[in-house]
């Protein structure tokens, strides 16, 4: 979502393919979710579209993106001073984003009266309001930000900053772990950094991922046989979380789930992406563009699912078959999503306020 290769930097198809994708499978989890389609349904299932994949494998991918356009430039100080910029642009769009959908969300349910208490807004900070998805910006800044210095460091040593960034991911799975066999904590920071960060999106297990991400991105230049041979282990690693929901609940398939997910998603969505483009399928092209303007994409779809339940409603479609609805929604959505995309890239007039925006 962070659109990192801006800048000058040399756009790659397989990450832009990649974003899009992923913003396919975040709008079907939208578009579910608005209908309220239930969880024992063929479509909420992995049989379908695999659910809960877009926003941890986003961070990842923003990492890798940060990694890989930085290894790619002989002079990457301007663009390690515009990723510090683009930061501070995401944090914007997450506050303001978050405040826009909240109002929507809690006015379409009565609770309007709510945003006038100073409770509504301190509550953003308490965890006590519930945030909207805008708050898986939150680590994808952090992401950005830290990439220049934890760049440096991969750079340097890639083999020692490898083992140093597992075993800080290892250490905080531990304390994840611990956490939720603990039940409920009243820590503030412990939910904030391990548990639930802003909108459920806990805020170092998140960054850790995006920071292997983008070790994977420097190595993806640095010496890509060796970036290959670690992305089939990671695809692998992935079929061995699905095989553990087969197996009794222990410690050590915990920590493969929760350390090894994000990382084992990324490299499955990414094998996908560069499949889809040596497919040629005209539906690649479409795809690629929502991933290359992939976080106006991901405020704007949100507009439209709105807009267009709503329609669905006031024409009286809400009495069709669930299916029938979740299809027009999802496939309208994804039309709307990337009509605007393709306008914004044939004028110059359009795409400004956008750009400026940072979207």
């Amino acid at each position: 979502m962070s659109g990192v290769t801006a800048g000058g930097a040399r756009r790659s198809t397989n990450i832009d393919l990649c974003r899009g994708l992923l913003f396919v499978l975040m709008t079907n989890t939208h578009a579910l979710a608005l209908l309220g389609v239930a969880g024992s349904h063929f479509l909420v299932s992995d049989w379908w579209l695999p659910g809960g994949w877009a926003t941890v494998v986003f961070v990842v991918l923003s990492g890798f993106s940060v990694g890989f356009v930085l290894s790619d430039r002989r002079d990457p100080l301007p663009l390690e001073r515009a990723l510090l910029r683009r930061s501070r642009q995401i944090l914007a769009v997450m506050l303001v984003s978050n405040t826009v959908f909240a109002l929507l969300r809690d006015a379409m349910a009565g609770k309007l009266a709510l945003v006038a208490t100073p409770g509504w807004w301190i509550g953003f900070l308490t965890l006590e309001t519930d945030w909207t998805i805008s708050g898986v910006l939150f680590p994808t800044a952090l992401v950005v930000a830290l990439g220049v210095p934890v760049y440096r460091m991969v750079q340097r040593s890639p083999w020692l900053a490898l083992p140093v960034l597992l075993a800080l991911q290892l250490a905080c799975t531990l304390v994840r772990v611990q956490l939720k066999a603990d039940g409920a904590t009243e820590s503030w920071w412990l939910r904030f950094l391990f548990l639930q960060g802003f909108g459920g999106f806990p805020v170092l297990p998140f960054v850790l991922n995006g920071l292997l991400g983008l070790w994977l991105g420097v190595m993806r230049n640095v010496n890509e046989l060796q970036w290959r041979r670690i992305i089939v282990l990671l695809l692998v690693l992935q079929l061995g979380v699905y095989l553990t929901s087969l197996f009794p609940a222990l410690m050590a398939t915990s920590l493969l789930v929760a350390g090894a997910g994000a990382i084992g998603k990324f490299a499955w969505m990414y094998l996908a992406a560069h499949l889809l483009k040596l497919s040629g399928l005209f539906l690649a092209r479409p795809i690629e563009l929502l991933g290359a303007f992939a976080l106006g994409s991901f405020v704007m779809h949100r507009f439209f699912l709105q807009a267009l339940n709503l329609a669905m409603s006031k024409l009286g479609i809400k009495s069709v078959a669930v299916e029938l609805r979740y299809a027009l929604l999802l496939g309208l959505t994804l039309l709307l999503t990337w009509g605007l995309c393709a306008l914004r890239k044939r004028y110059l007039w359009l795409d400004t306020p956008f750009r400026r925006l940072a979207l």
